[in-house]
């Protein structure tokens, strides 16, 4: 069985001092980790590049069979659930930090964080939710935006992004936390780097649903779910969401697509380039293809910032 390579040092966690924060690596597998072994040691197709716009991106192969298992078949405690994303993170190639956290009625929770260090420090920020409750077919809420991260973190990793990347699962009773609460929690200031936020509240296997204010952020997440081959008609954007500007920060949510109502016309692009039919895989491909391009038209937005200034005096 040939054994894959480490990522190359400089796309590893930071790790920082965070008190009781610490990383960890669980030594159990059981049989979804003999799964994500197999499928870490098969020869995995090369990175690709997608043109959503006026930029390429590059991102890594997110396997079909991993994603599959870490997403629909996730440990029953939200403890074990934890240890489980911490798991995931480490084969992905990051030291992730257990950030813990004391409710009200004194139950203990722990926030999981990854950093993928970029040429910059300023942050893009990816968060999704650790949720105790579960439902009615028994899957933890959230929990499929919780298995996305380490997937996301490899694909982006294939090369070095202007932009840091902070992934973060927060451990919350619902509502989720919010942005607001985990730059609180934090010892270490953040805030004045972050430049987006990504919130992945779910994801869903057919239909790509999201919320922003942003519409910057809204036009190129339908431009990048059409480059990446996802139908036109499953990419939607949907009212009634908080996701907007936190301040000066651009927001967009991933959500569950309402059942009913609720959604908005979607901004003007150009036509489906078709590819694969809609699925988790395929939805969660668009996600780490939209993390690379905004992490281009971010540095965009910067360097234009500035120009319009000087024209205004």
């Amino acid at each position: 069985m040939q054994e894959m390579p480490a990522p190359p040092a400089r796309f590893r966690s930071d790790v920082w001092p965070l008190g009781p924060g610490r990383p960890r690596r669980k030594a159990g597998t059981g049989r979804l980790g003999v799964a994500l072994l197999l499928a870490a040691c098969a020869i995995g197709p090369p990175s690709e590049v997608v043109a959503p716009g006026p930029l390429r991106v590059r991102i890594g192969p997110i396997d079909p069979v991993a994603l599959a298992a870490a997403a629909n078949e996730p440990p029953r405690g939200l403890r074990e659930r934890t240890d489980y994303l911490v798991d995931l993170l480490w084969e992905a190639g990051c030291a992730a930090v257990e950030m813990p956290q004391t409710d009200e009625s004194r139950s203990r929770r722990s926030d999981v964080v990854c950093s993928l260090p970029g040429r910059s420090p300023d942050r893009i920020l990816v968060l999704a939710h650790l949720d105790r409750a579960v439902d009615e077919s028994g899957m933890p809420r959230h929990w499929r935006g919780v298995a996305l991260l380490p997937f996301l973190y490899r694909a982006l990793g294939v090369e070095e992004r202007e932009h840091s990347f902070e992934f973060a699962a927060l451990a919350s009773r619902p509502p989720p936390r919010r942005f607001g609460e985990y730059v609180r929690r934090r010892r270490e200031p953040l805030g004045e780097d972050i430049r987006a936020v990504v919130e992945i509240v779910d994801l869903d296997p057919s239909v790509l649903a999201f919320a922003s204010a942003d519409a910057g952020l809204s036009q190129d997440f339908v431009s990048t779910g059409l480059a990446a081959g996802f139908p036109l008609d499953s990419v939607l954007r949907v009212t009634g969401s908080r996701a907007g500007r936190r301040g000066s920060v651009p927001t967009i949510a991933i959500v569950h697509p309402p059942e009913t109502g609720g959604r908005e016309e979607l901004p003007p692009v150009a036509a489906s380039r078709g590819g694969e039919p809609a699925s988790y895989h395929s939805a969660a491909r668009v996600v780490a293809v939209y993390l690379g391009y905004l992490d281009g038209t971010l540095s965009l937005r910067a360097g234009a910032a500035p120009q319009a200034g000087d024209g205004a005096h």
